[in-house]
């Protein structure tokens, strides 16, 4: 017997489907599921599509010594606020009410809520990854080299250690180097990761599945970082624009080359410092829509016109005084072969869709994935005699510390 028609049983057909998605969608390996941060999840029915501001705690400086009796430390970690863009992606799922009944029935998860689920994650992962990389300023590599040898992943770790840079990246702790599938597949044929006589692992060879190695406890490959490209502007002869202090989070900066663009992500460095910073881009106040709180500082790619000064937010904030008219030198377009960090510079927020509500012709179901935590919607959808299920999800990611993170660069697609 069919399970009925109603409103009841379209509700129980649309939660079977989100139910048996998200837990498809956990065993995917997302990034979000390396996230150290706890993951955030967001109500708010009223903008179930706008950017979160978050609270994730960043370290800043080590711990005073000598103490100073009667004096309070300001401490080596702050609480700071991050800004994560959120996704709205959806997909169709081509399930009749007939075939759900019949997976009801029987028990059974046909192999297409899995391609549903996949299609879910490629769809955020592609939106959502790029906003991770422009997060980090730290790299190891070379711009136009595919990262093929064991020594570029101990310069991926060293990367990480780097504390001449900034970089406070606690060791162990679950270190992940999460790689594009052509490094993965370079680092299969060197002997240090798959032959045992040679300090490797005989499953390596067997699965093909790299196990940990050079301090990464997790080195796991993935199609996401592939064809992701951090382009570099095109102003040329970028210089300071007047003289800061140390500490300054933002950079006045300034072409007499023409006109060019200096974009977010770009990674660069000051004359006279080896000090690796990326653009964070120009500080605007949002106007409210298109995803964004009104009021929220957000930040967009910077045009410089030639003679005209602009402000760029960078991080991490100047180590030392920059003089006027300093020559800024930036990376050029690369690739990303990889990213090295620890589950702690990672952040990943979702919001949960208001319920629908009666009179609208709509019905929806939710699941909550408890590993990822991401909330999915199953909604009804009609059209002229056909009654069909859609699943969409709101979520996005971010770099949290970037003290904690690094990229590993490749030759451009």
């Amino acid at each position: 017997m069919a399970l009925t028609n109603n409103l009841d049983g379209v509700k129980l057909r649309a939660q079977w489907l989100a139910n048996n998605i998200a837990l498809k969608f956990r065993g995917l390996n997302p990034l979000s599921a390396l996230s150290g941060q706890p993951f955030m999840q967001l109500g708010d029915p009223a903008r179930p599509m706008q950017d979160a501001v978050v609270e994730v705690y960043e370290p800043v400086t080590s711990a005073r010594y000598p103490a100073v009796p009667g004096t309070a430390p300001t401490g080596s970690v702050k609480k700071t606020e991050t800004q994560v863009k959120i996704y709205h992606v959806d997909d169709g799922i081509p399930m009749s009410h007939t075939d759900i009944d019949q997976c009801i029935k029987s028990g059974e998860v046909p192999q297409i809520i899995g391609l549903v689920a996949d299609g879910i994650l490629e769809k955020l992962q592609t939106l959502a990854v790029p906003d991770v990389i422009r997060g980090t300023f730290q790299y190891s590599g070379v711009v136009n080299a595919l990262p093929t040898l064991a020594a570029d992943v101990i310069a991926a770790k060293s990367a990480l250690e780097n504390r001449a840079m900034g970089m406070h990246t606690p060791p162990g702790n679950g270190r992940a180097l999460w790689m594009t599938q052509e490094m993965n597949n370079a680092l299969l044929a060197v002997s240090e990761y798959v032959i045992a006589s040679s300090v490797g692992d005989a499953a390596t060879m067997a699965t093909g599945k790299l196990t940990p190695k050079m301090g990464f406890s997790q080195m796991l490959d993935t199609s996401y970082l592939s064809g992701v490209n951090v382009t570099t502007g095109t102003a040329t002869g970028v210089i300071a624009s007047g003289a800061h202090l140390a500490g300054a989070p933002l950079l006045g900066i300034i072409t007499a080359a023409g006109a060019g663009t200096v974009k977010i992500g770009s990674v660069f460095t000051i004359a006279g410092s080896t000090q690796r910073h990326v653009v964070r881009g120009k500080l605007t106040t949002a106007a409210g829509g298109g995803g964004t709180f009104a009021g929220r500082m957000t930040c967009a790619d910077i045009t410089l016109v030639n003679g005209a000064a602009q402000e760029c937010a960078i991080y991490p904030p100047l180590p030392a005084n920059v003089a006027d008219a300093t020559a800024l030198t930036f990376v050029a377009t690369h690739g990303i072969a990889g990213l090295a960090f620890n589950p702690l510079a990672l952040v990943c927020v979702a919001r949960r869709f208001p319920d629908y509500q009666p009179g609208t012709g709509w019905v929806g179901a939710y699941a909550v994935d408890p590993e990822t935590k991401m909330a999915f919607r199953v909604h009804t959808y009609g059209d002229y005699m056909v009654n069909g299920f859609a699943v969409d999800v709101c979520g996005g990611m971010a770099c949290a510390s970037p003290r904690w993170m690094s990229r590993v660069v490749q030759t451009p697609a």
